[in-house]
């Protein structure tokens, strides 16, 4: 619960951070676009289930 909370709050901050920068090394208004953001969201789930998969098969964390 507490992760959730500071991943939270730290989104928050570098979203105004970079709103506010002159020269951002991130640009949020870059989502808005809905194809730019299914891109990111696919290669987001894509690299949870390779990451989740991979951590399943080590011993001790998942498959026997």
């Amino acid at each position: 619960m507490l992760g959730g909370v500071l991943l939270l709050v730290v989104v928050v901050l570098l979203i105004r951070r970079e709103l506010g920068h002159p020269d951002p090394v991130l640009l949020p208004r870059f989502f808005l676009d809905p194809s730019f953001a299914l891109a990111n969201a696919a290669v987001a789930l894509s690299n949870l289930a390779m990451y989740s998969t991979l951590l399943a098969a080590l011993p001790g964390w998942g498959w026997p």
